[in-house]
């Protein structure tokens, strides 16, 4: 390698430097400006934006929001809109567009307010649980971090949070532009971050499933407990009774169950049945032969 082509290299890689220096100092700038705070918020029951945002879409509809003080008194009238809002990544200097379908628009608010279960129910994944928290061994990239999946790539996308004081976790956004939100140049990754179809904070349907998996989790580790060990006995009066309270019974008339059928048969084949006892029972057969 000559002398010259050493000089070309050195001055080559000295320009590259200098770009990816220029390229950090006004993305630095860039994020800087007009930053908000997406504020993580259980109690908020509906992704809320403020005037750090720019919205995409209004719907038309509105609703009135119940404050956490009666003597406030309540917000009439709130927009129900498509907000956007941009996430600058200092380490890969990757612009993310977050669209927040089915979200409120309240724009005297200076921090965003996300609602987790909204998000989660669009796919998006929070862990929420600051490092602090974990154990040494529990802690790793996704810790404490918000995880989506970008929109035409499906490549994963991954926001770590900070955490205010001991209590919020959150991260910086700030407001986009139009040209970011049209994309024309495909400079940016539009990511949904919740559902565009109605979104029901009321509707108690998600509670009950999830009092049902709690209840079906418990079962499951008592069963484990005893060594799923089950002991029945058949009725005259057409039933399967289990006697285990935890089970209850199942009735084979009309093919009707008082447990889910499913459930009951997944949980037979994790079972030894030691013995079946009949009333009236002809011959010499005992229950532990009966049984196999």
């Amino acid at each position: 390698m000559t002398v010259k082509t050493k000089e070309l290299i050195a001055s080559d890689l000295e320009t590259k430097s200098h770009d990816v220096q220029t390229k950090r100092s006004e993305f630095a700038k860039h994020r800087r400006q007009g930053q908000a705070v997406q504020q993580l918020d259980s109690n908020c029951d509906t992704c809320t934006f403020g005037k750090g945002a720019r919205i995409v879409n209004d719907t038309g509809e509105t609703v009135s929001l119940d404050p956490f003080l009666e003597s406030l008194g309540s917000l009439q009238r709130v927009r129900i809109v498509t907000a956007a809002v941009a996430h600058d990544d200092p380490t890969t200097c990757q612009t993310y567009i977050l669209f927040f379908p089915q979200s409120l628009c309240m724009p005297s608010l200076r921090r965003h307010l996300l609602c987790p279960n909204q998000m989660r129910t669009n796919g998006v994944t929070i862990n929420d649980t600051a490092l602090i928290h974990l154990p040494r061994n529990k802690r790793n990239k996704h810790s404490h971090s918000i995880i989506a999946e970008a929109e035409e790539t499906f490549e994963e996308v991954h926001m770590p949070l900070e955490l205010d004081e001991q209590t919020t976790s959150y991260f910086i956004t700030r407001k986009p532009t139009q040209r970011e939100i049209d994309n024309i140049d495909h400079s940016c990754i539009h990511v949904h971050m919740t559902p565009t179809s109605p979104w029901e904070p009321g509707d108690q349907t998600i509670g009950d499933n999830e009092a049902t998996l709690r209840a079906y989790i418990t079962n499951d580790a008592e069963s484990c407990s005893r060594g799923r060990k089950l002991h029945a006995m058949a009725t005259k009066d057409d039933k399967f009774s289990i006697l285990n309270p935890t089970l209850a019974y199942i009735r084979r008339q009309n093919a009707s169950a008082e447990v889910d059928i499913d459930s009951f048969a997944e949980e037979l084949e994790r079972v030894s049945i030691s013995a079946v006892q009949t009333k009236a029972r002809k011959g010499t057969v005992s229950p532990e032969t009966l049984a196999k």
